[in-house]
């Protein structure tokens, strides 16, 4: 196994070398960062904190196939604290400098043990949970907290789907495969007519406006066939590519009730939008009805019929919601010979803002409320309940407001025994498989969760060992003290 410090004394060598340090800047220098950085260079409060010493198992990047080697602390008194795998340390002091090259400053981290230089990598804003070093990005220190996903809470079966034309999967996904993701990092991909691939998923991470996201890179052999992104406000969804076009989603039954809530949302908001705004059509009307033009719909992509628009609203909506948009479709469209009209009936549409999730809450067998974490410009935020109607979730009702006290942190229950998760006055393996079971499978075991077991407030309490949330890295933080003592 590798050691922080005979690979950083490695590393370091080359770091110190100009020609290293030239090709590193070359492939990040971004933008100028110059006020930015000198006034980091005062303040070590922007790096303290908990990071995971990471290197490349491959010879890719490490952000594609980052392995862990221990993990390093830097404190706001200007030291660090380096504690291996085997939970050896080392400690020494953290030093700042100033790089210019090809006109852009860079900041440069150096780790010291006593006189000898163990570490020295570069910081960007741009990338502000990660602190590279070594050409072509082999190794890095990575913040704590920015990558804690384990593959486990990805493991099962995802269908793989496509939107239809130019719309949103969410709206309208045509499944075309399964993907089936085992605990061992393999998978198996089944399209629809029964061919199947094989290879190694792969947990890494891609940094998008400045914020680091979890995503899954699936390999054939050497070959990267697809990367999706994981966001923890969607935790059933993983897209692919930044479109919005195409996303593995797990099936049905599986999903929370987060999930359920968000794509109802993001489908009322589409479909409203689309009723407000109208397809792409002829510029001559067609016919006319109450003095009222309909003019010939030339994009089929997603609707060719009433009955096509009439079907999404049944598989979406129901109570008064559907009523809402079944009277829209029947004042908007028309059919005549097989061939789909519209008028040009133009007005304001409600979008939804999901963009930061939703709280779930009133949760029953056949009901559940959402509220919007985030606020729509006009509106605010959207209250919307749902009930489960045929073997589905649909939103049959909502509300915009305010609604101040649903973001105002809950009480959180002091801790008892730290670890406990299920509650039973001990820390042991059952614990770890309850935390695992709730992150993977909210609804069944989660704080609202139908299994006869599941988490409470007072176990995710006991359970958050790391702080920050609720999170894989807290059982594996309980199963690693418990295989230590």
């Amino acid at each position: 196994m590798k050691n922080f410090v005979s690979v950083i004394a490695a590393l370091s060598l080359m770091l110190s070398a100009a020609p290293a340090i030239t090709s590193y800047a070359a492939e990040t220098a971004t933008a100028s960062i110059t006020s930015e950085v000198s006034a980091e260079t005062t303040d070590i409060a922007h790096i303290a904190g908990e990071w995971k010493y990471q290197s490349s198992d491959t010879n890719l990047p490490v952000n594609i196939t980052p392995t862990d080697y221990g993990t390093v602390v830097i404190n706001k008194d200007g030291t660090y604290t380096f504690t291996d795998l085997k939970g050896k340390t080392s400690s020494g002091t953290v030093q700042f400098s100033i790089e210019t090259i090809g006109g852009t400053p860079f900041q440069c981290i150096s780790l010291y043990e006593g006189e000898e230089r163990r570490f020295g990598g570069y910081y960007h804003s741009d990338d502000p949970d990660a602190i590279y070093y070594g050409n072509n990005h082999v190794s890095r220190l990575v913040r704590k907290g920015t990558s804690e996903i384990s593959l486990s809470g990805f493991t099962g079966v995802w269908k793989y789907q496509e939107s239809k034309g130019g719309f949103p999967v969410d709206v309208s996904a045509s499944e075309t495969g399964t993907f089936e993701v085992n605990a061992d990092g393999t998978y198996k991909y089944t399209d629809i007519d029964g061919n199947t691939a094989t290879g190694e998923v792969k947990l890494g991470d891609e940094t998008i406006g400045g914020k680091m996201f979890t995503v899954l890179r699936f390999f054939e052999g050497s070959e990267i066939k697809h990367t999706a992104t994981y966001r923890a406000e969607r935790p059933d969804e993983l897209y692919i590519g930044n479109a919005g076009r195409v996303r593995l989603v797990r099936e049905a039954d599986k999903k929370s009730l987060a999930t359920h809530a968000i794509e109802k949302m993001d489908a009322y908001s589409f479909l409203d939008f689309t009723f407000a705004s109208g397809l792409a059509h002829s510029d001559k009307a067609g016919f006319t009805v109450n003095n009222t033009p309909y003019y010939k719909v030339t994009d089929l992509s997603l609707f060719k019929s009433i009955d096509e628009v009439k079907e999404l609203i049944g598989k979406k909506f129901t109570g008064e919601v559907k009523d809402y948009f079944m009277s829209e479709c029947n004042a908007r469209f028309l059919e005549k010979n097989g061939i789909l009209y519209m008028n040009e009936g133009a007005r304001g549409s409600l979008a939804f803002n999901t963009t930061d999730g939703v709280v779930i809450s009133n949760v029953t067998a056949d009901s559940f409320t959402a509220t919007t974490v985030s606020s729509n410009d006009i509106q605010g935020k959207c209250r919307a309940v749902f009930a489960f109607e045929n073997g589905s979730w649909k939103m049959s009702s909502f509300t915009t407001g305010d609604f101040k006290t649903d973001s105002a942190p809950a009480t959180q229950p002091a801790v008892l025994v730290n670890g406990d998760a299920n509650c039973d006055g001990q820390t042991d393996m059952s614990d770890v498989v309850l935390i695992m079971q709730a992150l993977s499978n909210p609804n069944k075991y989660g704080e609202n969760g139908t299994a006869s077991i599941h988490l409470t407030a007072q176990g995710k309490a006991n359970a958050d060992v790391n702080g920050g949330g609720l999170t894989v890295g807290d059982a594996q933080a309980i199963q690693k003290a418990l295989l230590n003592k």
